[in-house]
Protein backbone atom coordinates (compact mmCIF):
# COMPACT_ATOMS: atom_id res chain seq x y z
CA UNK A 1 0.00 0.00 0.00
CA UNK A 2 1.23 3.51 -0.75
CA UNK A 3 -0.04 6.56 1.09
CA UNK A 4 1.17 10.01 2.01
CA UNK A 5 2.03 11.22 5.47
CA UNK A 6 3.46 14.27 7.18
CA UNK A 7 6.63 13.90 9.27
CA UNK A 8 6.16 16.07 12.35
CA UNK A 9 8.48 16.08 15.38
CA UNK A 10 9.58 12.45 15.09
CA UNK A 11 6.18 11.04 14.08
CA UNK A 12 4.47 10.19 10.83
CA UNK A 13 0.95 11.59 10.60
CA UNK A 14 -1.12 9.93 7.89
CA UNK A 15 -3.57 12.04 5.93
CA UNK A 16 -5.93 9.05 5.67
CA UNK A 17 -6.66 7.13 8.90
CA UNK A 18 -5.26 3.60 8.77
CA UNK A 19 -5.90 0.76 11.23
CA UNK A 20 -2.88 -1.56 11.42
CA UNK A 21 -2.98 -5.26 12.25
CA UNK A 22 0.40 -5.18 14.06
CA UNK A 23 1.75 -2.48 16.36
CA UNK A 24 5.31 -2.72 14.99
CA UNK A 25 6.56 -3.46 11.48
CA UNK A 26 9.03 -2.21 8.90
CA UNK A 27 8.07 0.40 6.33
CA UNK A 28 9.85 2.13 3.45
CA UNK A 29 9.97 5.91 3.57
CA UNK A 30 11.03 8.25 0.76
CA UNK A 31 12.57 11.43 2.18
CA UNK A 32 13.47 14.40 -0.03
CA UNK A 33 17.26 14.98 0.01
CA UNK A 34 16.84 18.65 0.90
CA UNK A 35 15.14 17.64 4.19
CA UNK A 36 18.10 15.59 5.48
CA UNK A 37 20.61 17.31 7.77
CA UNK A 38 22.80 14.27 8.57
CA UNK A 39 22.85 10.59 7.66
CA UNK A 40 24.60 7.56 9.11
CA UNK A 41 26.37 4.78 7.25
CA UNK A 42 23.65 2.14 6.88
CA UNK A 43 26.31 -0.59 6.60
CA UNK A 44 27.61 0.06 10.11
CA UNK A 45 26.25 -1.56 13.22
CA UNK A 46 22.97 0.23 14.13
CA UNK A 47 24.12 0.48 17.74
CA UNK A 48 26.78 2.96 16.58
CA UNK A 49 24.16 5.66 16.03
CA UNK A 50 23.22 5.70 19.72
CA UNK A 51 25.13 7.90 22.09
CA UNK A 52 27.29 6.20 24.66
CA UNK A 53 28.84 7.80 27.70
CA UNK A 54 31.91 6.98 29.73
CA UNK A 55 30.83 7.83 33.25
CA UNK A 56 33.17 8.47 36.14
CA UNK A 57 33.22 5.95 39.01
CA UNK A 58 31.42 8.55 41.18
CA UNK A 59 28.61 8.94 38.63
CA UNK A 60 28.32 5.16 38.30
CA UNK A 61 28.09 4.83 42.09
CA UNK A 62 25.31 7.42 42.23
CA UNK A 63 23.45 5.71 39.38
CA UNK A 64 23.76 2.34 41.14
CA UNK A 65 22.47 3.85 44.39
CA UNK A 66 19.45 5.31 42.57
CA UNK A 67 18.86 2.00 40.80
CA UNK A 68 18.92 0.16 44.15
CA UNK A 69 16.52 2.67 45.72
CA UNK A 70 14.15 2.37 42.77
CA UNK A 71 14.35 -1.43 42.97
CA UNK A 72 13.42 -1.27 46.66
CA UNK A 73 10.51 1.07 45.88
CA UNK A 74 9.26 -1.12 43.04
CA UNK A 75 9.57 -4.38 45.04
CA UNK A 76 6.40 -3.59 46.97
CA UNK A 77 4.78 -1.37 44.37
CA UNK A 78 1.16 -2.21 43.76
CA UNK A 79 0.93 -4.71 46.60
CA UNK A 80 -1.28 -2.38 48.61
CA UNK A 81 -1.56 0.96 46.86
CA UNK A 82 -4.04 2.38 49.38
CA UNK A 83 -1.71 1.97 52.34
CA UNK A 84 1.63 2.67 50.63
CA UNK A 85 3.40 5.47 52.46
CA UNK A 86 6.16 7.00 50.37
CA UNK A 87 8.98 9.03 51.80
CA UNK A 88 9.46 12.54 50.42
CA UNK A 89 12.41 11.34 48.34
CA UNK A 90 10.36 8.45 46.93
CA UNK A 91 7.57 10.89 46.01
CA UNK A 92 10.12 13.04 44.18
CA UNK A 93 11.36 9.98 42.26
CA UNK A 94 7.76 9.06 41.41
CA UNK A 95 7.05 12.60 40.15
CA UNK A 96 10.20 12.53 37.99
CA UNK A 97 9.25 9.19 36.43
CA UNK A 98 5.69 10.37 35.77
CA UNK A 99 7.06 13.53 34.14
CA UNK A 100 9.45 11.47 32.01
CA UNK A 101 6.64 9.16 30.96
CA UNK A 102 4.40 12.08 29.95
CA UNK A 103 7.26 13.74 28.08
CA UNK A 104 8.10 10.57 26.15
CA UNK A 105 4.39 10.04 25.38
CA UNK A 106 4.17 13.60 24.00
CA UNK A 107 7.22 12.88 21.84
CA UNK A 108 5.64 9.68 20.54
CA UNK A 109 8.19 7.43 22.22
CA UNK A 110 7.54 4.37 24.38
CA UNK A 111 7.65 5.17 28.09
Amino acid sequence: MQTEALYKQGRLEFFTPIKFINQQFRIRVDIPDQEIAQTYDHHSDPVDVFRTYDLSPDALAIAEQIRQEMFEISADFGSNDEEMDLTEKQKQYWDVFEFRSRLRHDQGKPS
